[in-house]
């Protein structure tokens, strides 16, 4: 694993891995990093490993060099596989340069299992003359669980092992999902990462499907070793669970309108949706019906990740008239969604799409001031506009 490749965690030192929330589908390193849990945890905290064989000093809360103090120190101790671990912590004044005079010190921890089953923890000064009267107290580190022992000054403690947790990762803490293609006539299969859109909703990037037979196959894991998903022949519906690579049946769909695609994943209801991706990126709504008045670039519409295609707008219109744009530009740019016919009413209604002048400027007419909800459905060619507070 190199971290250079890796764009959505990073080391702090050498011993501590930061993840983000947001992040997903991370290549992590082997062993045990353990989760440590140092503060009150929240959805924006990020989670903190700690890397096997490390321990990791703690002091107390320093806002400033005015607060610095490591009177009291906590150690973290997260055991590798030999219940073995080392760490080393640099202290000084905080402030001026009597350091340079050799008033500091740089103290080594060493953890390693003793005879009678306990965690033999020492405390040794290598360099420096800095006088330190301090408190230690040990926590040890365990899926995410910390066990704080008592304070104390001496130099040398033991601890009781009592781990007995799982020597890996626990891969449950960060959303992961992949998805395999292959189509029917080909040999080569093509892994795919999708992106997280949060209570286990995954979308897939676009993706160009040609006219034919498709096999997909959905998995949490890169390795394919963990949940698999499969088995259905429909563009939607709902796909089955394995944890068998052998045992699997593929998602098969067959692909009659080529072109580019979404594919859409609730793991939590193990529904899914293929769909035709959205043809654009971004619609306006521009009319004397809206706060914006005649301006092409219009207010924008909330595109629906889950839905392709489809946009969503919810606000104030006032009596008048609107159409839709599709660029944020002037007049001449992108295109313009029109009804089929002028001045049509509030309900679900077909649609044209062409350049500005390259066909009849018809619009759709508000009667009354009021809140409105608005739906463009581009895959199935419809508006729908509905006033809400009537």
């Amino acid at each position: 694993l190199l971290l250079r490749d890796e764009q959505e965690s990073f080391l702090f030192g050498n011993d501590i891995l930061v993840i983000p929330r947001w992040a997903s589908n991370l290549d992590l390193p082997k062993g045990d990093w353990d989760q440590i849990k140092i503060i009150e945890q929240d959805k924006y905290q990020p989670i903190i490993l700690q890397r096997p064989g490390s321990i990791i000093p703690v002091s107390e809360k320093i806002q400033s060099t005015v607060d610095y103090d490591t009177k009291n120190i906590t150690l973290l101790i997260n055991p590798d596989h030999n219940n073995r671990a080392f760490g080393i912590l640099y202290d000084d004044e905080g402030d001026g340069f009597s350091y340079t005079n050799g008033n500091y010190s740089v103290d080594e921890f060493t953890c390693t299992p003793s005879t009678d089953g306990k965690l033999r923890i020492e405390i040794n000064r290598v360099r420096g003359h800095r006088i330190n009267e301090r408190n230690y107290r040990f926590g040890l580190v365990s899926d995410g669980v910390i066990n704080f022992s008592e304070w104390s000054t001496n130099n040398t403690l033991t601890i009781d092992n009592n781990l007995n947790e799982s020597k890996k990762i626990n891969t449950d803490l960060f959303p992961s999902m992949y998805w395999i293609h292959k189509r029917n006539i080909s040999k080569e299969k093509s892994l795919q990462r999708m992106n997280y859109e949060g209570n286990g909703v995954w979308i897939s990037a676009e993706f160009f499907f040609t006219a034919g037979t498709h096999d997909i196959i959905l998995s949490k894991s890169k390795k394919l070793n963990d949940k698999l998903w499969g088995n259905n022949k429909s563009l939607n519906g709902k796909l089955e669970l394995y944890r068998d690579t052998k045992k699997i049946k593929p998602l098969r769909v067959s692909i009659v309108d080529e072109g580019k695609y979404n594919l859409i994943f609730n793991e939590y209801t193990r529904e899914y949706n293929l769909a035709k991706s959205s043809k654009y990126n971004y619609i306006g709504i521009v009319g004397d019906a809206t706060a914006f008045g005649w301006n092409p670039i219009g207010i924008p519409m909330e595109k629906i990740i889950t839905s392709p295609g489809q946009f969503r707008w919810e606000g104030k219109l006032t009596r008048g008239t609107l159409k839709f744009h599709t660029c944020s530009g002037s007049w001449e740019e992108g295109e313009w969604i029109h009804p089929i016919k002028d001045n049509e009413q509030l309900k679900v209604s077909k649609f044209n799409i062409y350049a500005d002048g390259k066909g009849a400027d018809y619009k759709w007419k508000i009667e009354h001031d009021g809140i409105y909800k608005i739906i463009i459905d581009l895959n199935n060619v419809s508006v729908e506009i509905k006033r809400l507070d009537d």
